[in-house]
């Protein structure tokens, strides 16, 4: 019984896990100037590049150019 592990274990929360925000407020709270998902879109927005962050707040991305939440 010492070493027995559950087929399946929920992943653990960890601060680099890409988080859903509610909206924008909410997203510049962590990312001042909105979250990129490359480099190049990110351009000179300022935006902080985070692929995963992103892709969980695309919906975020009104105009579709690769920034979620940009300061215009």
């Amino acid at each position: 019984a010492c070493c027995f592990q559950p087929v399946y274990s929920p992943p653990a929360a960890s601060p680099a896990s890409a988080k859903t925000f509610k909206n924008c407020t909410e997203l510049r709270k962590v990312y001042p100037k909105g979250v990129a998902k490359s480099v190049k879109a990110a351009g000179a927005s300022g935006a902080k590049v985070n692929r995963k962050a992103y892709n969980e707040n695309a919906k975020s991305d009104r105009d579709k150019d690769g920034i979620a939440c940009e300061v215009a």
